[in-house]
């Protein structure tokens, strides 16, 4: 389904929300949904006019199972080169255990990863803050802890919008992922308080339908972050230092 002039999302899936986006030279796939999945997206790329080896980047917001699931056929299918952020690549890899929260929840949620991880695949990139993926000309990559330990997302200025993975969900309206499945809440807050500081009405999330020209976004944002000592205008947002 086309969202915008150059971006569409995956439709059929069962989990989350994988999106493609019009890039320099093809298209650039954000995220890869659970195991499965690839199907429909390589669909969803040829409705879209691409070929698989049109895709640039596959681009990982956090290595929650329901985000890495198809990373490796799609991998296979693309030759695309992986980026992820630097703090989720050995889980990705197989060299750590995947993301879970803290405590008994976080322990059930463990085991739940054993049983549905996908295989290991090498990432040939970390995302580095700001505007350095040469694939997207105009998108900055911004860290966003705290769903999980370097969960990240990524900001277009000229177009106000944010491709947020699981930093938020819309479920009912914008707000943070549930506290279950997020490693720690106040950092999430905090990412949430500094995303609130950005020029906003568009919003793509891991979970739930697009917010789209929505211009109430960032003090929307801001009811859901932390006190003040945490916001940030938008200067500073966008250098991510």
């Amino acid at each position: 389904m086309q969202i915008a002039d150059g971006i569409w999302s995956v439709d059929g899936l069962r989990a989350s929300n994988v999106y493609l986006v019009r890039g320099a030279d093809g298209v650039v796939v954000i995220d890869s949904c659970v195991r499965g999945s690839q199907g429909a997206i390589l669909g969803a790329l040829r409705d879209a006019g691409y070929q698989p080896d049109g895709v640039q980047a596959i681009v990982i917001t956090h290595a929650h199972v329901d985000h890495i699931g198809s990373l490796r056929e799609l991998h296979r299918a693309t030759g695309a080169p992986i980026y992820a952020p630097a703090g989720e690549i050995p889980a990705i890899e197989g060299h750590a255990p995947l993301p879970h929260p803290r405590g008994l929840i976080g322990q059930v949620f463990r085991g739940v990863n054993s049983l549905l991880r996908p295989d290991p695949v090498v990432v040939q990139h970390a995302l580095r803050p700001g505007p350095s993926l040469t694939a997207l000309p105009g998108w900055y990559v911004v860290p966003t802890p705290g769903h999980t330990q370097d969960h990240t997302s990524l900001y277009n200025p000229q177009r106000q919008l944010l491709i947020a993975g699981d930093a938020l969900a819309n479920l009912g309206g914008l707000r943070l992922a549930p506290r279950p499945f997020t490693s720690n809440i106040g950092r999430a807050r905090a990412s949430t308080a500094m995303l609130a500081g950005l020029p906003l009405r568009n919003v793509l999330c891991g979970h739930g339908a697009p917010v789209m020209g929505d211009v109430t976004v960032p003090r929307h944002l801001q009811t859901l972050g932390r006190p003040q000592r945490y916001r940030s205008n938008a200067s500073h947002a966008l250098s991510w230092r």
